[in-house]
């Protein structure tokens, strides 16, 4: 009986040992598939990316060293710079993507200041940065943050940070923070 007893066990714990094997090898087999990378020929033109997001449509927004761009899976448009259009994007080097919640795309124009892209109309408002205006951006190389209350924080590289308010077009400063 304590023969048929030690076999038992013997054959759980085996079992035990091989459903875990078996895990394993399927979670291994499952991280090197999720691991692999796919090539996007679309997006072989976009240099040094320093932001990413996905909107509330799906599309694909890159901010880069050559511009901002928007892919929706099949192509991708390239919004760069271009001086002989002032009401177009102000500069190539972007950066710190983000999306308001009527579908606006907020970013940093390195150098320049903060702008806005509708990108129905494909309308483009800069908010150019004054270190010693108190109703400006603060600072030119700063990073955003949306509130509750529609509000969008620019956080510097300082130590001063801003708040712009959409609905009254207004920006506040505090410094010292």
């Amino acid at each position: 009986m304590m023969l048929i007893s030690q076999f038992k066990s013997c054959s759980y714990l085996a079992l035990f040992y091989l459903s875990i094997s078996f895990c394993s090898a399927q979670q291994d087999f499952s991280l090197k598939k999720k691991s692999q990378l796919y090539e996007i020929p679309e997006l072989d033109h976009v240099t040094g990316i320093t932001s990413a997001i996905k909107d509330k449509h799906g599309f694909i927004w890159l901010a880069g060293q050559n511009g901002l761009f928007r892919f929706d899976s099949y192509e991708t448009k390239q919004y760069a710079y271009d001086p002989t259009k002032p009401d177009k994007i102000a500069g190539n080097w972007i950066a710190d993507l983000m999306e308001d919640e009527y579908g606006n795309i907020w970013f940093n124009v390195f150098g320049i200041g903060l702008q806005k892209l509708d990108p129905v109309t494909e309308t483009f408002t800069l908010f150019t940065a004054d270190p010693n205006a108190p109703d400006k951006i603060p600072n030119n190389r700063f990073y955003l943050s949306p509130d509750y209350n529609d509000n969008i924080w620019i956080n510097t590289q300082g130590l001063e940070a801003g708040k712009y308010s959409p609905n009254t077009n207004t920006f506040k400063r505090y410094n010292n923070i």
